[in-house]
């Protein structure tokens, strides 16, 4: 929860982030950009739930490490920075899998 507040504090895409133990989540700006998160997310090795209309749910397992915590952190940290590009465009065979629905051509 501090390293999800902190990220908040740093990110203005980051809001409303709450949780009970392991189980967190946060809020991003809009559904759009929720879903471009949670593709990014998945491609570079962070599976994280999209929940509501803009929010982000993270489940760690109990015996999740440190160690892993922060490789997630950094992954969280580059897919927001990713998506905040205003030439983002995610595209691949992740987001084909997840039906993303937008045309790369």
């Amino acid at each position: 929860m501090q390293l999800l507040r902190e990220l908040a504090r740093e990110d203005s895409n980051v809001s409303n982030v709450r949780g009970f133990g392991l189980m967190t989540a946060f809020d991003l700006p809009n559904n759009k950009f929720r879903n471009d998160f949670v593709i990014e997310a998945v491609k570079r090795g962070l599976v994280v739930i999209g929940c509501g209309m803009q929010g982000i749910r993270l489940n760690p397992p109990y015996n999740v490490t440190e160690k892993e915590i922060d490789q997630a952190m950094d992954i969280l940290k580059s897919s927001l920075e990713a998506c905040s590009s205003p030439l983002f465009q995610h595209k691949g065979p992740v987001c084909e899998f997840m039906e993303c629905g937008e045309s790369h051509a």
